[in-house]
Parts: C-alpha cells; structure tokens; sequence
C-alpha cells in the first residue's frame, strides 16, 4: 500500500523525468540572444541615441526612449521572467537538496552513540550529524541526545546524560547566569564557565 506521500512523489518524479534540462537551458541561450538585439515595434521612431534616428533627441530623452522601448520589449521580458523563473528552479533544487542533506538519516553502521559512550552506556545511534553545530564535527548520536543538542543549541554533560538514562527525562534548567559550554572534541570534560 502506497501512502499519499508516495504517490505524489511519483507524480513529481514521472514529471521530472519528461523535462529536458539540455533542451531548457538551449531555448534560454536563444532567448538571451533574441534579447541583445533591440526590438523596436513597428511604426516607432528608431531613433533615441541621441545622434541617430530621428535626429531631434538629446542624450537624456535618448536614455528615456531606449528605458521605455526596452520596458514595452515582449522578448526582453520574456528573458527576464525566464531568468527569474530558472533561478526560481535552481532555489527548489536547492532547498531540496538541503532538506535530503539535513534529514536525520540513520547510521550504516552499529554505532553507539559517543554522548552515552562517555557514560560507559550502549546506546545505539540513530543519526551522524552534528545538530546546530554544537560539536567540532558530526557525531555518532542517538534520537534524545540528537533532540538535546537541536533544542539547546549545546551538548549534555556527563551527568545530564547519566540523569536521563535513570530518569528517562533531561535535566535542563536555565539560570539568570549566562553559563557557556566548551566546545571542545567530544573526548574531552565540558567546563561550565559562569
């Protein structure tokens, strides 16, 4: 049984798969190419540079002219909605990517996680990542030392850790004081400082 979820990643997928990138990219060459050549609808003067056309124009009514004409161009604005629109595309693709990259994603191997190994608890990891940058690098995790570190912004100390695996419960309590955590390689003693 396929969920709501994945069908309509197949349907995303079956129309990804009828997109032509190559062929996408060729057509806005061409459009690019179109607009460097200026489009001056029929029955308007040519003129407006200043020297040329119709002879009459000053530099400054030459600059106004070729900002109108260029505004009421259909294929400059045709490259600018196909620009805005690619870049648009570009964005998805990499908000996606980073959705696929921030996932939590399970460990491939038998990991324990490094927080309870410091304990001498076996815990076995869930996730390689390092939440909110708290540590140098990513680290062997499980899901409540994950969820820890995402919501405070700091790693556990051994005795928080210790305190959730008799309680089943973090023990967090904020203070007036401003304490800061060291956040040094996972081996080493976090030092509260106040």
């Amino acid at each position: 049984m396929t969920t709501q979820a994945e069908k309509a990643l197949d349907h995303l997928a079956a129309r990804l798969k009828g997109v032509d990138l190559d062929e996408l990219i060729k057509a806005g060459r061409q459009l690019l190419a179109r607009d460097r050549m200026p489009s001056t609808p029929d029955g308007y003067p040519s003129g407006g540079d200043g020297g040329s056309g119709n002879g009459t124009n000053t530099a400054v009514e030459a600059s106004v002219f070729a900002r109108e004409r260029r505004s009421d161009d259909p294929v400059h604005e045709a490259a600018k909605r196909y620009l805005k629109a690619l870049d648009g595309l570009v964005a998805d693709i990499d908000s996606v990517n980073n959705a696929l990259r921030s996932i939590t994603k399970p460990t491939t191997t038998e990991a324990n996680c490094e927080l309870h190994a410091r304990i001498g608890a076996k815990v076995l990891a869930r996730y390689y990542r390092n939440p909110r940058s708290v540590f140098d690098g990513s680290r062997h995790l499980c899901g409540p030392c994950f969820n820890f570190c995402d919501n405070h912004g700091i790693a556990p100390t051994d005795e928080q850790v210790t305190f959730y695996e008799r309680a089943g419960v973090w023990k967090y309590r904020r203070t007036t004081r401003t304490a800061s955590v060291d956040r040094l390689a996972l081996g080493t003693e976090y030092r509260e400082t106040a």
